[in-house]
């Protein structure tokens, strides 16, 4: 209802009020990005460059936190033999509580940054330098990562960041980055993981950077799993080939830069090979 001038109540007309273009709503839930970096000692034979994947990566993580003040991130690595958080860290390394955010700026240049970014590029880049520096536990690598394990520390921290807001819990989805082979052994924890994430509306994106023998003409057991896991959560699974790197910003942008919301008004392909 609305007041006139003579004092009189005046229906307003049906449909959008007024300055509805302009409109927000005050309770839209705020958005998590949470990645998982496949991170192996020689992902296909020297095919991949890590610091140019990680600065990718960086880049839609700051696209992300830029479209809203609300927006939150976290980065997880997963290893041939562990599985860890590299933002945000937490001294107990725990996964009931949720990791507490560094403040630690080392860089002069840092000042001048937007402070989000740079306290996701400072904990990413000196917690995964630390995590490559150990000493690895065995002289035999295995083939794979530790997905299944950075999967469940993926979900269990989103089911905290969502019961710590009950009144306006955040809409998450992951976004796995796979460049390592096989994870043989994992079908169980994995499929686990991809049920947990459907029941809990969690979308589940893939980008698969293929290895040689991928290209050849099979797919492999863990392009399947990660098929599986996109198809079976709504989530949208690429496959990017080892020459086009260079094009992998233009992909990570393109396809998994919008949240749940945006993809609603957008036609995304659920899965997507590049010629």
């Amino acid at each position: 209802m609305n007041f006139t001038a003579s004092g009189r109540e005046e229906k307003l007309p049906e449909g959008n009020p007024p300055n509805a273009f302009y409109a927000y709503p005050a309770d839209e839930p705020p958005s998590h990005l949470l990645v998982i970096l496949e991170v192996h000692p020689a992902p296909y034979a020297t095919a991949i460059s890590l610091p140019s994947l990680l600065s990718t990566l960086l880049l839609l993580v700051n696209a992300h936190l830029s479209l809203s003040h609300q927006n939150t991130a976290s980065v997880i690595a997963a290893t041939p033999f562990i599985a860890k958080f590299l933002h945000p860290t937490s001294p107990a390394q725990s996964v009931v509580e949720p990791p507490k955010q560094s403040t630690t700026v080392d860089h002069p240049e840092s000042t001048m940054m937007y402070r989000a970014f740079n306290l996701v590029k400072t904990n990413v880049t000196q917690n995964l330098q630390a995590l490559l520096t150990q000493p690895l536990p065995s002289k035999r690598i295995p083939e794979g990562t530790q997905l299944a394990g950075a999967l469940s520390l993926g979900l269990t921290y989103i089911n905290r960041l969502q019961i710590n807001a009950p009144l306006n819990p955040p809409s998450a989805r992951i976004l796995i980055l796979s460049t390592a082979g096989n994870s043989k052994g994992q079908y169980i924890p994995i499929m686990n993981g991809i049920f947990a994430a459907q029941k809990g509306k969690v979308p589940v994106d893939v980008v698969r950077i293929s290895s040689p023998e991928e290209q050849e003409g099979g797919k492999g057991e863990e392009g399947t799993f990660l098929q599986q896991a996109s198809f079976t959560t709504g989530g949208v699974y690429t496959v990017i080939k080892p020459g086009m790197m260079d094009e992998l910003p233009q992909y990570l942008l393109q396809l998994y830069a919008a949240d749940q919301a945006t993809r609603q008004h957008l036609v995304f392909p659920k899965r997507y090979y590049p010629p």
